[in-house]
């Protein structure tokens, strides 16, 4: 991360305090109800952060910043951050307090090997996220039922979670192990410029003053 994205990104996390920590305490309260009812899940509010900074971090089409001196890469790395890097070092910050907070209340915990699955799976989900929103045109039109069919996946993960512990440890180590390349791969790229255009002027198709 060089100086110019530390910087985006320190006002883009100014500007999204509240969002992260409506869905931190989301996060916080239902992963203790899930440990202290004994569900083998996850729960992933958390993972809507990596969605917001998909949607919110840079607008591609927004006069503001194509008029910043910020290159391809930096717009591309900066996005990545956004995505996957900061809300899943978030998530992981608040597993752990989650696991503090249980043993010193006397209230059940999983297992560490758990726990770490469940992190680990958290970060899977942003990593297919980070993937999948790689291109600049994520919020066009083209993308619509995509954005429907991922709303509604993540809906359904919202209120279930995922499965973890040692009766789906084989598949949910596939799963884990699919995400973490995607994670892995999404970085490489963002680090190479790779996920980010600035679409040329032109290519944008006129709009009605009420969408706009």
């Amino acid at each position: 991360m060089n100086a110019i994205v530390y910087r985006l990104l320190k006002g883009y996390l100014k500007r999204s305090a509240w969002l992260y920590a409506f869905f931190g305490v989301l996060q916080f309260l239902m992963l203790g109800a899930f440990w202290a009812a004994k569900y083998d899940r996850v729960p992933v509010p958390g993972v809507l952060l990596g969605l917001w900074g998909a949607i919110a971090a840079v607008k591609n089409h927004c006069l503001a910043w194509r008029s910043l001196p910020l290159r391809a890469r930096d717009a591309s790395l900066f996005r990545w951050w956004a995505i996957a890097g900061v809300p899943g070092i978030y998530l992981v910050l608040l597993a752990l307090l989650s696991r503090a907070s249980q043993r010193s209340s006397g209230f059940p915990t999983p297992a560490d090997a758990t726990i770490l699955e469940g992190i680990l799976a958290a970060w899977s989900l942003l990593g297919i996220l980070a993937g999948l929103a790689r291109a600049a045109d994520w919020s066009s039109k083209k993308s619509r039922t995509a954005k429907i069919i991922g709303a509604a996946a993540g809906a359904a993960l919202l209120v279930y979670g995922v499965p973890v512990g040692s009766i789906v440890r084989p598949y949910s180590l596939v799963f884990i192990g699919a995400g973490l390349i995607v994670l892995f791969a999404s970085a490489a790229r963002a680090r190479r410029g790779m996920d980010w255009r600035w679409p040329h002027p032109a290519d944008r198709a006129p709009r009605s003053s009420h969408q706009q």
